[in-house]
């Protein structure tokens, strides 16, 4: 405030020494307004002087000006100084960052908002391959990735891209995005090589297991069946041993059945590339063979309803699509009364084409539904078994989807019914 009435003090002495010229000259308005001139002229050299410090940075130290211009400068050397430590404090952050950045054993890249790399940490340089003259190229002409391009197309931060590594093929990376601002993103690649082989091991070892016991299965099955058509009915017991035994060995031939199944699901690594070479399976003709045959699922025709609402057809492979349609339509007729509805949907959205089995059975609680693709989990043992389940179904199911790049949707509600769903981008209609 006291540099405003300096100024005003400065300009009734201007007024004032106008004033006693003009008590000598006369003519009081021609002199005070050839000073104000003069105050403006003063007034603008100022002001042309503090363009020309703020243009070359040089804010800093105290100015020789008087009056108002005292105070702006005053205060700008104020702001310049605020500004300095934040700078400074912010420098100490970022410094901090890049240090503990800098000591991950995982890949650590900054990314702009064009997916343009600005930094990078050392481990980036192992793994990914990374050097100085890749700062400001896009990350996915240094990794060029079909998984990381889509990944990096998708924004989906629940979601990760595992690939091999550009500089060693032998090294598997899983890449994970994380926001910190609105224009800066990491993007981090964690090597993953050693759970990859642990899993490879796993599925290798499930798939020669199966293969191994499906030789015995099949010669305890034939004996099985010979030593019934052998049996005259005279023991009940017997009678009653063969088809427990009869139908256990069927259980397990499917288990194995599904192991194998989900062990070639698991290698398959379709090339998005050659989805003209695939064949064009007619969905909807696949759903009403299912639905409207009067097989095993519905005899009669009165629990599914079936609405078809799209004639678009999805590059696939048909034999592994039914699969899903199949498992997803018996388990909503499997945990549902008899009486109850059954919707099965075909329709087009605006990211596709969606297919959906919506019961109205009891509802499977929220925390069971992240896990309902594991293998073998069950939400009700007891019940799964008496239902005659094998607890693979929707990890095939998974698979699948994931496959003709689609995923399993769940939503359900206890006490009003389940909702599964898939939907399929419009790459794979046709």
């Amino acid at each position: 405030m006291r540099f405003w009435v300096s100024a005003l003090i400065e300009l009734l002495c201007y007024l004032l020494i106008a004033a006693l010229v003009s008590v000598v000259w006369g003519h009081f308005f021609i002199w005070a307004f050839v000073a104000l001139l003069i105050l403006l002229g003063h007034q603008y050299w100022q002001l042309s002087l503090l363009i020309k410090r703020l243009d070359t940075h040089k804010l800093k130290g105290k100015s020789n000006a008087k009056g108002v211009w005292h105070g702006v400068y005053f205060y700008l050397d104020r702001v310049h100084r605020r500004h300095r430590q934040t700078k400074k404090r912010l420098g100490k952050l970022l410094n901090q960052f890049y240090k503990s950045t800098a000591t991950l054993p995982d890949a650590a890249i900054v990314l702009n908002v064009d997916d343009e790399i600005e930094w990078f940490n050392d481990s980036a340089r192992e793994l990914v391959g990374l050097r100085k003259k890749n700062l400001g190229t896009h990350i996915a002409r240094v990794v060029d990735h079909p998984l990381l391009t889509a990944y990096l197309r998708s924004r989906d931060l629940s979601e990760t891209a595992v690939i091999t590594s550009p500089v060693n093929k032998g090294i598997f990376l899983e890449f994970r995005f994380l926001v910190y601002n609105n224009e800066l993103r990491l993007l981090l690649a964690q090597n993953v090589t050693k759970l990859k082989k642990s899993e490879d091991m796993r599925r290798d070892f499930v798939a020669n297991v199966s293969h191994e016991l499906r030789t015995p299965l099949t010669v305890i099955k034939g004996y099985l069946e010979t030593l019934q058509d052998m049996d005259e009915g005279g023991s009940e017991f017997l009678i009653d041993s063969y088809s427990r035994m009869t139908q256990q060995t069927s259980r397990m031939e499917g288990l194995i059945e599904d192991l194998l199944l989900l062990a070639r699901l698991e290698c398959i690594t379709e090339d998005k590339g050659d989805l003209e070479t695939l064949e064009s399976v007619d969905v909807a003709a696949v759903l009403e063979q299912l639905c409207l045959s009067g097989d095993a699922f519905d005899p009669l025709n009165t629990r599914i309803n079936l609405s078809i609402e799209s004639a678009l057809r999805i590059r696939g492979k048909e034999k592994d699509l039914e699969s899903v349609f199949t498992n997803l339509i018996v388990n909503a007729m499997k945990y549902s009364d008899e009486d109850s509805k059954i919707e099965v949907s075909w329709q087009s959205v605006p990211g596709g084409v969606k297919f959906e089995v919506q019961d109205y059975g009891d509802g499977i609680a929220k925390e069971h539904i992240d896990r309902l693709t594991e293998r073998f989990y069950r939400v009700d043992v007891g019940r799964s078994r008496e239902k005659g389940g094998t607890g693979l179904g929707l990890a095939i199911a998974k698979h699948v989807l994931a496959n003709h790049d689609s995923k399993l949707l769940i939503s359900s509600q206890e006490g009003v019914g389940s909702s599964f769903s898939c939907i399929f981008p419009h790459t794979r209609c046709c």
